[in-house]
């Protein structure tokens, strides 16, 4: 595998790809069980779950502060502190997350999670092995998540069913793209920054993990809207 620096071509080899992307890959998959282990945690804590309920305003802006801390500091943050932040997001995600889970049934919240890791590794393969720059479809992406955030502030007001269900099957499209565009500039990253500093690209294995990560829980939301069978049905 070659990138460009430069005048010329540098060599990546397949280990320093693999080693990378499986350092991505289990800093993701760790992100999501304490996620998912603080969100099970509190649903079954009434404490706990009323605690995370009166707090859940500071929990969110708790949320948007650190992501900004990290996205704004990726190249004075050290390696170690990028770590300790990713855990606490994984962490808060989890209490905040909590709170609409407790509105569908475990089964359903299995399933829509089943259904997730199917769709995310498919198209997390599909990023990584594509010859094609997926670079294009960036954009087309980030104009589809505006749309998603002035649909879904329309709806706070109005409440309609047919603009729920339209949010919903467009966040699924819109996230499942993202994991393809965003595996693929992870990879193409890891090529540029490959001869590089070693510390940059730990640095960046975290936040490679961030990204997939956020595309993950994204797309488990947004399926849960759709597969979900309330408490109360």
């Amino acid at each position: 595998m070659y990138g460009l620096n430069g005048g010329g071509y540098y060599h990546v080899s397949e280990k320093v790809m693999a080693n990378t992307i499986s350092k991505i890959l289990i800093w993701m998959v760790a992100g999501l069980l304490i996620t998912f282990g603080v969100a099970f945690s509190i649903m079954t804590n009434p404490v706990m779950a009323m605690t995370v309920s009166r707090s859940y305003l500071l929990l969110i802006i708790a949320q948007f502060g650190v992501v900004i801390a990290m996205s704004g500091m990726v190249k004075k943050i050290s390696v170690q502190t990028a770590k300790i932040l990713f855990v606490v997001y994984s962490a808060l995600t989890g209490a905040t997350l909590s709170l609409l889970m407790m509105f569908f049934t475990t089964a359903s919240i299995i399933y829509a999670l089943i259904i997730t890791v199917v769709i995310f590794s498919v198209m997390a393969i599909y990023g990584y092995t594509t010859k094609e720059d997926l670079s294009k479809f960036g954009n087309l992406l980030r104009v589809g998540i505006i749309a998603l955030i002035i649909l879904s502030l329309v709806n706070m007001f109005l409440r309609t069913a047919a603009i729920y269900w339209i949010v919903s099957y467009l966040g699924v499209l819109i996230f499942i793209g993202f994991i393809g565009y965003d595996m693929n500039m992870i990879k193409n990253n890891i090529i540029i920054m490959a001869n590089g500093d070693e510390e940059l690209i730990e640095r960046f294995s975290v936040f490679g993990a961030l990204m997939l990560y956020l595309d993950f829980i994204n797309l488990f939301i947004y399926i849960l809207r759709i597969v979900g069978l309330r408490n109360d049905d």
